[in-house]
């Protein structure tokens, strides 16, 4: 497997000293029915990372769902959110994960079940004096790429300046710190992830409740990409037998089984994620 970092792959021509052959590269259409190439994104724990075993616990599952229908994994690519979905949208590549459903997306791509769920709060600075209840007019940030659903979706139509886009999480969580903006749109794992890389204090922040949305995440290839139906069946025949052994071994019904399919990849021992090199942010 080649080692990418967005369209450039190298290739090492010795092991000692770093020189490199480079090309400018696509990802290539899929040269055999059983081949495929596929692309996520980066950084955003515990469903997808290259840091993490596996490539983080959803990759798992969507390659071994592939690999258990009979496909090869030709390449696995981390690339920027926003280029990996447009990139598939195009029929460029055998499809990409995790992404929100909206009714635009479907028209070009088709959607597996839910690979998981995620939901999402209105963080706050704890010494704000908001609530769920009076989020109207007030200024929040959502970054690039990401898409409102639920309560932001509505507060949006009312008032569509009330988002502040900036590139990344961490940057939303700067400019709530700095008082730029009244609250940011944030899944748990997002949040922590993007105070983290911030280096802010996680004290100073606290979600509201009832959350703002909850939402389920999906594989997605384009109508257009052969056998887009034959691999969205395989994904789905994953996460069918991945629920079904959750069930049996712990009661788990299919609304909660995000735990489940965590608990499993944890149980094995998954080779090392593939460090493909990864950039940009994370999008819904």
């Amino acid at each position: 497997m080649a080692i990418c970092r967005g369209l450039w792959c190298c290739v090492a021509i010795t092991p000692c000293i770093v020189f490199a052959v480079c090309l400018v590269v696509t990802v290539p259409a899929t040269a055999s029915a059983r081949v495929v190439h596929i692309v996520t994104g980066n950084n955003y724990p515990p469903f997808v990372d290259n840091k993490l075993a596996g490539g983080g616990w959803v990759t798992e599952l969507v390659v071994s769902s592939l690999e258990d229908a009979g496909y090869e994994i030709g390449s696995l690519h981390w690339w920027p959110w926003k280029r990996g979905l447009e990139e598939t949208r195009a029929g460029k590549t055998d499809g990409t994960f995790p992404w929100g459903y909206t009714a635009e997306r479907a028209t070009d791509l088709l959607y597996s079940e839910p690979l998981f769920y995620n939901t999402a709060h209105a963080w706050v600075r704890r010494d704000s004096v908001l609530s769920v209840d009076v989020l109207e007019g007030r200024r929040f940030c959502l970054p690039l790429g990401y898409v409102e659903h639920g309560r932001s979706l509505e507060i949006v139509r009312r008032a569509p300046n009330a988002r502040i886009s900036v590139p990344d999480m961490g940057q939303c969580f700067r400019m709530l710190a700095a008082h730029r903006v009244d609250f940011v749109i944030s899944t748990p794992n997002d949040a922590a992830a993007g105070i983290a890389n911030q280096e802010l204090d996680a004290t100073a922040f606290e979600p509201l409740e009832p959350p703002m949305h909850r939402i389920g995440y999906h594989f997605v290839v384009a109508h257009s990409r052969p056998n887009a139906a034959d691999i969205i069946s395989a994904v789905n025949a994953g996460i069918e037998r991945t629920s079904q052994a959750c069930q049996g071994s712990a009661g788990t019904s299919r609304a909660t089984v995000s735990s489940c399919f965590a608990r499993s990849s944890a149980d094995r021992s998954p080779a090392a994620a593939p460090q493909l090199g990864s950039e940009g942010d994370r999008s819904e």
